[in-house]
């Protein structure tokens, strides 16, 4: 028993004297694990590109610039504004300025669920807010709020959605999402 004790005594004292203590213990450097893949050698030199985009068949999908409204009651002004559409919402962002210098703009800006149903899109407001006709009180557009409106596709790039059959807005596809 006391011929180990001694051993253990040597040995730790042989580690011991053998390392530096001014320096701490040096760690290899960090290897990341190699993923093994099924590929071949020849598959993997494509790895590298990037994914095709799938081609969506919805004609809303993409971001919208709003470049015309028509109301019939009032004088013709500039607007602007952006709509963006996924597959499943909307969200709206529109801005008339004032037509005097007294009044504060007109703006709308929204988010919305939405479904086609025939020539009709039919939204359901998630949340949103925009100031009354005064231009000078704000109102939030309550959650769950539905609205139908009239859409037609003038072309594969120009979309125009009715709030009456007089009133309406147009808008240019400016990019595919």
């Amino acid at each position: 028993m006391r011929s180990i004790a001694l051993l253990l005594v040597a040995s730790s004292t042989l580690i011991l004297l053998g390392q530096d203590k001014t320096k701490p213990p040096v760690l290899p450097p960090y290897q990341p694990p190699v993923q093994q893949g099924t590929q071949d050698k020849e598959t993997k030199k494509g790895d590298q590109e990037p994914l095709p985009r799938p081609v969506s068949t919805n004609p809303f999908k993409g971001v919208w610039a709003i470049t015309r409204l028509v109301r019939p009651h009032a004088p013709p002004q500039r607007s602007s504004g952006y709509m963006v559409f996924t597959d499943a919402f909307t969200s709206m962002h529109l801005y008339l300025p004032a037509l005097s210098p007294q009044l504060p703009p007109r703006f709308q800006s929204s988010f919305r669920s939405y479904r086609v149903t025939g020539t009709n899109l039919v939204t359901s407001s998630l949340q949103g807010v925009r100031n009354a006709a005064n231009r000078r009180e704000m109102l939030i557009e309550p959650s769950g709020r539905v609205e139908r409106r009239r859409f037609a596709f003038l072309s594969q790039q120009l979309l125009r959605i009715y709030q009456t059959d007089q009133a309406f807005m147009e808008l240019k596809k400016i990019e595919q999402l």
